[in-house]
C-alpha cells in the first residue's frame, strides 16, 4: 500500500515538509496485484459531491478562521472541521460516494443479498457501517484482534456485524483487497471512488476560500492527503499541498528517503483507526 500512495502522492503533488516531489518521477498511474489508481478526474469529484450531497449522508463542514495571537503578521490560518460530521471523522465522504458508486454499477443485486463489506479497526469502519445504513444495505466490517473495543462497538451500534482476524491476516486482506467475508468489498484507502470522495474537501475549501494558498492534511494511509491534492491540482495548480505525519510514526518521509517502502510497527498500530 505505501508504494500505491508514495507513486499516486507525486503525481497528485503532494509535498512532504517542504520538499515537493515532482511529477515527473511518478508513472501516470500505479498498479499492485490487480489494483490500479488514478488520479481522480475534477468530474468524478464533483459526481461525488453530488452524491454526498443528495444521500445527506454527512454535512457540509466549516471552514473557520483560527483565532491565535502568536500567527506571524499577514498569515492567516483556516481549520476545516471534519470532525463535526457524524462519526467525527471524514470517512463517511469516501464511504459513502464508494457504496453510492457500487449501486450504480450493477451491483445491487449483491449488496442486498451479502452486503457491503471493508476492512477496519475504527473510523472508516463507521463510515462505512453509517452510510450503509443510511442506504439500506448490510455491513460487514473485518477487523483486526488488536481493534479497540470502544471502537467496536461503535461500529455494532451502527449496525455493522464483526469479523475479527489476527493482526497478520487482516493486514493481508489490507495488502492484497482478498476479504474472506462474502459481500462487495471497499478498501478503506486504497480505492477510486474512496479517493474522489475523499477530494470533496478539497472541493469544498476552494469554493470557501478561493485565495487559499496551501493546504495541510494528515497523512495516514494516504486516501484523504491524495484526494484533496488532486482537488486542488485540478482547481488551483499553484496550491501547495503537504502530507503530516507524526514524528512517531512517519512512514511517507521514510520511504522517500529510502526510496522504497519503509513500514514501521508503530504505524501499523497507528492504522488501527483506518
Amino acid at each position: 500500500m505505501a508504494e500505491l500512495f508514495g507513486s499516486l502522492a507525486a503525481i497528485c503533488g503532494v509535498a512532504f515538509f517542504g520538499a515537493a516531489i515532482k511529477e515527473k518521477s511518478a508513472p501516470k498511474e500505479t498498479k499492485k496485484g490487480d489494483v490500479k489508481l488514478e488520479i481522480p478526474t475534477l468530474s468524478a469529484i464533483r459526481l461525488a459531491h453530488s452524491r454526498y450531497k443528495q444521500a445527506n449522508a454527512g454535512i457540509r463542514s466549516p471552514l473557520i478562521k483560527l483565532n491565535a495571537s502568536d500567527l506571524p503578521p499577514g498569515l492567516e490560518v483556516y481549520l476545516k472541521l471534519e470532525n463535526m460530521q457524524p462519526i467525527g471523522s471524514f470517512k463517511l465522504r469516501g464511504a459513502g460516494n464508494a457504496i453510492a458508486q457500487k449501486l450504480e454499477d450493477g451491483k445491487q443485486a449483491e449488496l442486498a443479498k451479502h452486503g457491503v463489506v471493508t476492512a477496519s479497526a475504527g473510523n472508516m469502519a463507521q463510515g462505512v457501517a453509517f452510510c450503509a445504513k443510511k442506504l439500506g444495505v448490510p455491513c460487514t466490517v473485518v477487523v483486526p484482534d488488536t481493534a479497540p473495543q470502544t471502537k467496536l462497538a461503535a461500529t455494532r451500534r451502527l449496525g455493522a456485524k464483526i469479523h475479527s482476524l489476527p493482526f497478520h491476516e487482516w493486514w493481508k486482506v489490507i495488502e492484497t483487497h482478498e476479504c474472506p467475508v462474502d459481500g462487495v468489498f471497499i478498501h478503506p484507502v486504497a480505492d477510486q471512488a474512496v479517493l474522489a470522495g475523499n477530494a470533496t474537501i478539497g472541493l469544498e475549501i476552494m469554493e470557501d476560500l478561493p485565495e487559499v494558498d496551501v493546504v495541510v492534511v494528515p497523512y495516514g494511509g494516504g486516501a484523504l492527503s491524495c484526494g484533496i491534492a488532486a482537488a486542488m491540482k485540478a482547481l488551483k495548480p499553484g496550491v501547495k499541498v503537504f502530507a503530516s505525519e507524526i514524528e512517531t510514526a512517519a512512514p511517507l518521509k521514510a520511504s522517500l528517503e529510502a526510496g522504497k517502502p519503509v513500514v514501521s510497527s508503530a504505524w501499523l498500530f497507528s492504522l488501527l483507526v483506518l
